[in-house]
């Protein structure tokens, strides 16, 4: 009997860090892509390997593809309607990132973007694990990620008085039904060391700090800056012990449980 899902694999890129264009990625296709729709593809890499036709993808993201709707909107304000940019249009919506890595992979299962804030990634996490449960799938690629630019970088500094640098990253997750893996799920299993983010403000910051267990592992530490959904990214993959993610947004909390490293999970 199945015990629980599995995470089979995970990758986290950070906006900035060199990382290698998917084989899958064809190189006049990147340069199309929204950028943080191209930082997801990076993140998803080698996970996308032999994947089954009806796989489900979630991404999890608060900003969305704002960098090409500030492009659009520009072009708008400064040449008229006629002047809007097609590719800045097309790359603008919030599921472009999603419905380009499934349509690059072949991918016809599936597909949701979660934008929800601080607790997007969470939301994309617990989006895929109903896809499984159900018998939708039995096999999905969750990605929580977020891209800063000027605009946003300014934005956030100016409403919440963030104590992190501003800046963006990718976790993506490989999830299946049963196998060798992880095991995930929300709210259950037990786990000493805690991980999120890192607080959007100061009181939020020393709230998230007084509330962690007895260990604490905040993502704008371990990578130099700070994204809404960047909770998956503090996990430490390479560490066998379970860990517990915590993300917050707009006064609500979600929590999600990594199991350690073991044997066939189903």
């Amino acid at each position: 009997m199945r015990l629980s899902p599995v995470i089979a694999g995970a990758r986290v890129v950070v906006a900035g860090v060199a990382s290698a264009r998917p084989a899958w990625l064809p190189a006049p296709r990147a340069r199309r892509l929204d950028p943080l729709a191209a930082l997801i593809c990076a993140a998803v890499g080698d996970l996308a390997t032999d994947l089954p036709a009806d796989s489900a993808v979630a991404v999890g993201s608060a900003w969305g593809c704002v960098a090409s709707t500030l492009r659009l909107v520009d072009g708008m304000a400064s040449f008229g309607d006629v002047g809007a940019s097609p590719t800045a249009f097309t790359t603008s919506v919030h599921h472009h990132s999603a419905g380009s890595l499934g349509e690059l992979l072949g991918l016809h299962g599936p597909v949701a973007t979660l934008c929800c804030g601080g607790t997007s990634g969470l939301a994309a996490l617990r989006w895929a694990l109903g896809q499984l449960a159900a018998g939708r799938t039995t096999t999905a690629l969750v990605v929580a990620a977020d891209l800063a630019n000027p605009w946003t970088a300014r934005t956030v500094a100016a409403l919440s008085a963030c104590p992190f640098a501003i800046g963006g990253g990718a976790t993506a997750l490989l999830l299946r039904c049963s196998g060798p893996g992880r095991a995930c799920g929300l709210d259950v299993g037990e786990a000493g060391a805690w991980c999120d983010a890192g607080g959007q403000s100061p009181a939020e910051e020393r709230a998230l700090a007084r509330s962690g267990g007895p260990t604490r592992r905040v993502a704008a530490a371990v990578h130099g800056n700070w994204w809404p959904t960047a909770a998956l990214a503090a996990v430490p993959w390479q560490d066998p012990a379970p860990w517990r993610v915590r993300e917050r947004g707009d006064g609500l909390l979600l929590e999600a449980w990594i199991g350690g490293d073991g044997p066939d999970q189903g």
